[in-house]
């Protein structure tokens, strides 16, 4: 397998989801380090936009189950490990979008969920995704 190009290795433990991930790292040569690279480093993350403002942002990783909170810890994860985007719009305000735009447009090799938290919908606070 140390035959296949490097290139074609990263672009395929690119893709692997977390079941993907842990067998890949068993795996010897390149698949199994590039693996054993994303376990450790792969991180969701998770914040709270109000009145056009991130209120609270968490970034964790997600194999080890590592908590980072602080803004710098957060700030100092590479953006290419974030594979998961969470972002709660806790009102329905021209800016909060456009600061949800602002966040995904900083994590570019991520996936993206919305929650959608917003008293005006119907008096509730239940979830949309």
């Amino acid at each position: 397998m140390n035959q296949v190009p490097l290139a074609f290795c990263e672009r395929v433990c690119a893709i692997f989801l977390t079941d993907g991930i842990l067998a890949a790292k068993e795996l010897s040569g390149h698949y199994g380090r590039i693996a054993w690279t994303r376990f450790r480093h792969d991180c969701d993350y998770e914040v709270d936009v109000k009145d056009g403002i991130e209120q609270q942002a968490q970034s964790y990783l997600t194999h080890t189950g590592e908590d980072v909170h602080t803004p710098e810890e957060v700030d100092a994860v590479p953006k290419k490990h974030v594979r998961n985007v969470c972002i709660y719009l806790l009102d329905a305000k021209k800016e909060s979008v456009a600061e949800s735009m602002r966040i995904v447009r900083r994590f570019p090799y991520s996936s993206y969920s919305f929650v959608l938290l917003s008293p005006s919908f119907a008096g509730s606070t239940s979830c949309a995704r």
